[in-house]
């Protein structure tokens, strides 16, 4: 082991205070500037406490309502925008504006089609790594650059850096755990889903200002259906629901070992590759893909509907930056379940409000204890520490100890995109184009 991991002897569950918790987008493409990649309150490198309280960002009816509306479902028409606008009492151009200025103030992480790695046929997994302070800044910017890691958040933990990685393939996956420890010279531990007990849930705002969370359970019947006229649409949001580059960042349905992606049909992947970072914000999106494929709008159309039917696309939608909305209480809470009740207990948790995620994930001992791990949310951390308080009692009998790791900083936040073989010696690969 790496002497940069460092223990207590009793695991990483001595604390402060005591707990009882790949493919570029091509082309102009729906997604929010780098600026939303920032810490919610502070630079990764400011300790400050990122759950202070701040105002929240004003936002206009129209803004509300698509936000509420459209997380999800958005139309496989001709011309989506103008079929929103009508259901939202305004026009196309107004629409796309608002669209634009929601993306550029960070209230919305990006627009589009949202792809499921393991449906893909990619692998993922959430790692961790206890990066010295002196090394921190260096550390994050050598995983930012890399195209496999997706999503990558500071901890309030020994275990301070926490990130997801996808990669096409299992031996992908070895490989970057591999080159990270080379580049960094920290240890990684890797944390492979083993089960997965819930996913999803998405935000409501009201018209006073206050911020929602609601449980969404995907059913046969969601998703996107072709009405026998031509048009696509969905009187339900699709699911399951994640939120913007959710904290763990894996979302997986139904069986990973099936690639819900023809993977021999050049279309699925070249639809793929123009739609990952965004859809295009003009009038005509689904055309304006298809002329750079050289193919027809419907074509693109069904092809991104049967997508959605496989689980390849989990939704096409808004997603809502949760931190500028006002949900800055965010806990990684993990818990050190008996292994005979961990699949039972894991699902109890999973129905309780304010679970995004719920999985089972190997220990590592004895470095970490924990098996069983929530994603928690709320408006400040006090109402993480309140639903921790919930599981705790839910778990009492059953659990050898718990602990909570909060957010500090958002070090690098961004769609899960395959990337080809690399071909260098830093690691960094030419994005598939």
């Amino acid at each position: 082991m790496n002497a940069r991991i460092r223990t207590d002897g009793a695991g990483y569950q001595k604390r402060g205070e005591a707990s009882s918790t790949a493919w570029a987008p091509r082309g102009a493409s729906a997604t929010a500037p780098a600026q939303h990649e920032a810490s919610p309150a502070a630079p990764a490198h400011n300790k400050a406490n990122p759950t202070a309280p701040a105002p929240p960002v004003p936002l206009s009816d129209l803004e509300r309502r698509f936000i509420n509306r459209y997380q999800g479902g958005f139309p496989l028409v001709e011309r989506p925008f103008a079929a929103v606008a009508g259901e939202l009492g305004t026009d196309e151009a107004t629409l796309i504006a608002t669209l634009r200025g929601l993306l550029a103030s960070g209230v919305l992480s990006r627009f589009g089609p949202l792809f499921d790695a393991e449906r893909l046929g990619g692998r993922f997994t959430l790692a961790a790594m206890a990066v010295p302070e002196a090394d921190f800044d260096r550390v994050a910017a050598q995983l930012a650059a890399l195209p496999e890691v997706a999503h990558n958040y500071r901890r309030d933990h020994v275990l301070n850096m926490w990130f997801v990685l996808a990669t096409p393939s299992e031996q992908g996956l070895r490989e970057v755990l591999g080159l990270i420890r080379d580049l960094t010279g920290v240890e990684v531990l890797d944390f492979p889903k083993l089960a997965e007990y819930h996913l999803g849930f998405w935000l409501h705002l009201d018209a006073a200002g206050g911020l929602g969370i609601r449980r969404w359970e995907r059913t046969a019947e969601d998703g996107q259906h072709d009405s026998g006229s031509g048009a696509l649409s969905s009187d339900k949001l699709p699911g399951p629901f994640a939120l913007a580059g959710d904290e763990e960042g894996e979302g997986q349905v139904g069986d990973p070992e099936a690639s819900a992606l023809e993977k021999d049909n050049p279309l699925d992947l070249a639809l793929v590759t123009a739609t990952q970072g965004g859809l295009p914000l003009v009038a005509k999106p689904y055309a304006a893909i298809a002329r750079e494929l050289g193919v027809s709008s419907a074509r693109v159309r069904r092809g991104l509907a049967t997508m959605l039917e496989r689980g390849a696309i989990r939704r096409i939608g808004a997603v809502p930056n949760h931190y500028r909305l006002g949900l800055r209480g965010n806990g990684m809470t993990v818990w050190d379940i008996e292994d005979e009740a961990v699949d039972r207990l894991g699902a109890a948790i999973a129905a309780l409000e304010g679970v995004s995620h719920c999985y089972r994930r190997p220990r590592r001992l004895p470095l970490w204890p924990y098996n069983l791990f929530a994603m928690l949310h709320g408006r400040d951390r006090d109402e993480v520490r309140a639903a921790a308080a919930r599981v705790a009692a839910l778990v009492a009998g059953h659990c050898r100890g718990h602990d909570i790791l909060f957010s500090q900083a958002v070090l690098k936040k961004a769609g899960l995109r395959f990337a080809g073989a690399r071909q260098d010696s830093a690691g960094i690969s030419p994005e598939r184009s």
